[in-house]
């Protein structure tokens, strides 16, 4: 904001943006109250508590993110090229990859915004490889001499070409702030959320359906990136810190051995969100790389970073990052469930 230039909104990913809430955030946070409320209304010892009118709850809630969403600069295509899709699809086919129409509409909509206002410089921040290397969007570039179009694999490098420079900020000034430690209580703080991260039968569970942790083993600890900026409102120079945390979580026998046991023998799908990993034992079993968010103030004067606090951490941080151009996930079958 403080550097003049605007944050746009693609609308094949605001939609996907409103998918998501509707459906992972607003639609489980619902379906977690009714939950708690019906085993509370259920309990002899509690007093009943009210309904509350959640229609009018969640509508409240796609206001106030639709006025959030409303305040960037929205990018839309009047019109998609169904023999340029279709040629795009095609030769991905050809090459045996993914359909990538997603990303093919995202690609189209940044074109037409490049070609109608030539006198700005448009930027793409995406880890997905497909921007830079595709056949195709390289031609669609070419045909159409377009030059006001860069494409960043992330936040850090986009701030380290265009962002504030400070010189005397090294790696290794970063790396000493991190305290494993802390990472490790607040993955104890929050352990029972990974199962859900592992299987579709966990999900829709919590409380005492929940596994126990058996064995918990942080593997690694680094730094996978960091930037810094301008605060909005002090013009302090802030540092936020991506951490990459290689960890392996065992848990204990399902409260419900018999009910696991019906899942794993429909054969459910695994997929990147539900990669169904658990060991012959029926145990589900957390072995990935997760994203812990740390932040700091600057101090320029002394030379170092100041109130470096941590902010959260994500599961799924890394899921997507193996599937380069044209790889899906590798689809393989479960392990069969053994019981002791």
């Amino acid at each position: 904001m403080l550097s003049g230039n605007e944050l746009g909104l693609i609308d094949v990913v605001e939609r996907e943006l409103l998918d998501y809430y509707e459906k992972d955030v607003f639609g489980k946070l619902i379906s977690d109250y009714q939950r708690s409320l019906s085993q509370i209304n259920e309990n002899p010892f509690f007093a009943k508590l009210p309904e509350v009118a959640l229609t009018d709850l969640k509508a409240d809630a796609h206001r106030i993110l639709n006025i959030d969403l409303s305040t960037h600069m929205k990018l839309s295509s009047e019109s998609v090229p169904t023999d340029l899709l279709l040629k795009f699809l095609l030769d991905n086919k050809a090459e045996k990859r993914g359909d990538n129409a997603r990303d093919f509409l995202i690609f189209h909509t940044l074109m037409d915004a490049c070609v109608e206002c030539e006198d700005e410089q448009f930027i793409l921040i995406s880890k997905d490889r497909i921007f830079k290397e595709n056949i195709s969007f390289r031609r669609m570039l070419a045909e159409n001499n377009i030059k006001n179009f860069q494409v960043f694999d992330s936040i850090a490098s986009f701030l380290n070409e265009y962002g504030p420079k400070v010189e005397w900020l090294t790696k290794e000034m970063v790396e000493a702030k991190i305290d494993a430690e802390v990472i490790r209580a607040e993955i104890l703080n929050d352990i029972t959320c990974f199962p859900s991260y592992v299987s579709k039968y966990y999900r829709e569970r919590d409380g005492d359906d929940l596994p126990l942790l058996e064995h918990l083993n942080i593997k690694a600890v680094k730094i996978h990136d960091f930037y810094v900026h301008p605060h909005p409102s002090t013009d302090e120079l802030m540092i936020n810190v991506e951490v990459r945390v290689s960890m392996q979580a065992l848990y204990g026998p399902s409260p419900d051995p018999e009910s696991l046991r019906m899942f794993l023998e429909s054969g459910p799908t695994k997929t990147v969100s539900s990669p169904e990993n658990f060991d012959l034992q029926g145990r589900v079993v957390f072995d990935e790389d997760i994203l812990f968010l740390f932040e700091g103030r600057l101090d320029q004067e002394h030379r170092s970073i100041e109130d470096f606090k941590f902010v959260d951490f994500m599961p799924d941080g890394f899921r997507y990052e193996h599937m380069r151009l044209g790889f899906a996930f590798s689809l393989t079958p479960l392990d069969p469930y053994i019981s002791n």
